[in-house]
């Protein structure tokens, strides 16, 4: 389930084979697509959807890909990809540009977190740095994807903090593919049931 900040779920997160469609739909001819071994992320309204608002893949769970992830919005429609470029650092691209960059954040050298971070500024917790590409050619802060502890609940969430105006859509299914091919980059344990969007 993902969260909104009132606790009530917007969105659930799925892990099918192949996207909505089949392996065909997402193929493209490009070897990139439904054929490749892994598993599609998909974001949709509820559990039981049949078409997901967007998807990402084909992920190796635990295990950071060295390929292209394709990009798909709603009807498998190709957006762009999301590419490593460095070590800790990946891009979602669209037409061979950058418009989401993700960098790991280093580990804490505290302990709890306020769970108040502004966006940009990261969390007492490890997380990523998600920003934007800008006119000066600098990466431009516009949110953050940490872990947090769970009020009350034994666990932990993953939340998601954008700037007014950034696809949180964008920023939560990259986030997730992130987390789910490196898990131990991400600190604070191995799994995450929830995931609070902006």
């Amino acid at each position: 389930e993902i969260l909104g900040p009132s606790s009530r779920a917007l969105l659930h997160a799925r892990l099918p084979s192949f996207p909505a469609g089949g392996p065909n739909e997402a193929g493209g001819g490009d070897g990139a697509g439904g054929g490749a071994l892994g598993r599609w992320l998909e974001l949709t309204t509820t559990p039981k959807s049949r078409y997901p608002h967007a998807c990402i893949g084909p992920l190796v769970l635990g295990s950071v890909s060295r390929e292209p992830l394709q990009i798909r919005g709603p009807r498998s429609e190709y957006y762009g990809t999301l590419v490593l470029v460095r070590p800790g650092c990946w891009q979602a691209q669209r037409n061979k540009r950058a418009v989401l960059t993700l960098s790991l954040l280093p580990p804490p050298s505290g302990a709890a977190s306020s769970g108040g971070a502004a966006p940009g500024q990261g969390s007492a917790l490890s997380g990523l740095r998600v920003g934007a590409a800008s006119a000066a050619g600098s990466g431009l802060a516009i949110g953050a994807v940490a872990t947090v502890a769970l009020g009350g609940v034994d666990g932990q969430a993953l939340e998601v903090k954008v700037a007014p105006g950034i696809d949180a859509l964008l920023t939560l299914l990259c986030a997730l593919a992130v987390l789910l091919m490196a898990p131990e980059q991400i600190r604070r344990g191995p799994s995450v049931e929830h995931a609070v969007c902006c």
